[in-house]
């Protein structure tokens, strides 16, 4: 006889759990049982410990391979001792274009698999790469890392790496994730083809002090600076000097800091060659890397004041012709009619302030006033003798 149940003893509450073994032996017709009892209940709940555990760990590298499968890259640990071996102690089966890299290497042999992937880097971007880990083993920190890879097709994908180290004795060990980035960084190139090629002055810069981060084509036509030039240093101090007046700096970042947007407003800028000149910009905020910067773009409208005032002095010598022709319409017809002198001047004046009464525009107010200083003009035609009769005129000289 074997066998294993549970016991409920009466006289502490509990139940406990035991396991029976027994031999049978025959004294005549009866059959005797020669056996043991004995407590298990420690064992058993051992057992039932170690099973959870199991349970425990099953559900875990479930869990995990269910987050490593849906993970959008490839999950990767790899070490440097401090006596200067590295190499790579685990990566994740890739998928999609990052596993075409990895056709021909054996990833169980993870001794082998970071020089067998490094030769899939690009090129140009290989000691890039090894010194950025370089780095971040010597300093100990994150590393971060975005470059190409060569795949098989001789398609070229862009990547970014990221990983944090943990340090056990003597090795450091980074856990990180491969991304495939490749549509990001056309998105980003797109972009930035479209702000290099932009006909207008583009700068970002910093806001609290203007240091410039990037500046476009543009930008070198309408300053007159080159980007290398001029990228790291402050739109505020030289060699741009931009801000004749720095008022006008300060009253655009306070305008931004208390949201209020900037469009097509005018200013005086200076281009690297010391010069002033007219400009129109807008201006809108960004975060870059934390940091609180804004988007400058501008117009060079020079050319388009001095036009401008070049019309305003033309029209200005119109008007004073026109005023000069005027008087000497109103100067001959009061020549011509002594009796009438200054009556169309006092007709104007009452016809404009009846027009101002009525709420008429300033064009319509200066219309009524010339028409009404040159009313009688039609006094020039007439002959002095008719015009200055002191008696009544016949029918001919009325005629006339």
């Amino acid at each position: 006889w074997n066998f294993e149940g549970r016991l409920y003893i009466g006289s502490t509450g509990a139940w406990i759990w035991f396991h029976g073994l027994a031999t049978p032996r025959e004294e005549g017709d009866v059959i005797f049982f020669d056996g043991l009892l004995l407590d298990i209940t420690e064992r058993k709940q051992a057992e039932t410990q170690k099973q959870e555990a199991v349970d425990s760990l099953r559900k875990s590298e479930a869990r995990l391979r269910s987050i490593n499968e849906n993970l959008p890259g490839n999950i990767f640990q790899f070490y440097a001792k401090d006596s200067g071996e590295y190499g790579m102690s685990y990566i994740s089966e890739p998928a999609g274009e990052l596993a075409k890299i990895v056709e021909n290497v054996d990833l169980k042999n993870t001794d082998n698999a970071f020089s067998s992937l490094l030769n899939y880097i690009y090129d140009e971007d290989k000691d890039r790469l090894l010194n950025s880990i370089k780095t971040a083993m010597e300093t100990e920190q994150p590393w971060n890392f975005e470059g190409r890879i060569n795949l098989l097709t001789n398609k070229i994908i862009w990547f970014e790496g990221l990983s944090t180290p943990t340090r056990h004795k003597d090795t450091l060990y980074f856990d990180g994730i491969l991304l495939n980035i490749t549509e990001r960084k056309l998105s980003e190139d797109k972009f930035y083809k479209v702000f290099m090629t932009s006909p207008d002055c583009i700068a970002i810069t910093r806001m609290k002090d203007g240091l410039l981060i990037e500046v476009n084509k543009g930008f070198e036509d309408v300053i007159g600076l080159t980007r290398e030039q001029v990228i790291g240093t402050k739109s505020t101090g030289p060699p741009m000097n931009f801000w004749p007046d720095q008022s006008d700096r300060d009253r655009m970042v306070a305008d931004l800091k208390a949201g209020r947007a900037i469009l097509h407003r005018e200013f005086l800028f200076r281009r690297g060659d010391g010069s002033i000149r007219n400009g129109i910009y807008s201006a809108r905020t960004l975060i870059i890397e934390d940091e609180e910067c804004l988007v400058f773009i501008m117009q060079d409208i020079t050319e388009h004041k001095q036009k401008d005032a070049e019309l305003q002095q033309t029209v200005s010598s119109l008007k004073k012709a026109y005023d000069a022709i005027v008087h000497v319409m109103v100067a001959t017809v009061e020549t011509r009619d002594p009796y009438t002198a200054g009556h169309q001047i006092r007709a104007s004046q009452i016809a404009e302030a009846i027009a101002r009464e009525m709420g008429l525009s300033e064009d319509q107010l200066a219309g009524l006033r010339m028409a009404g200083v040159i009313h009688d003009i039609g006094k020039l035609s007439i002959p002095s003798e008719i015009l200055s009769k002191p008696t009544k005129l016949t029918k001919i000289e009325f005629s006339l």
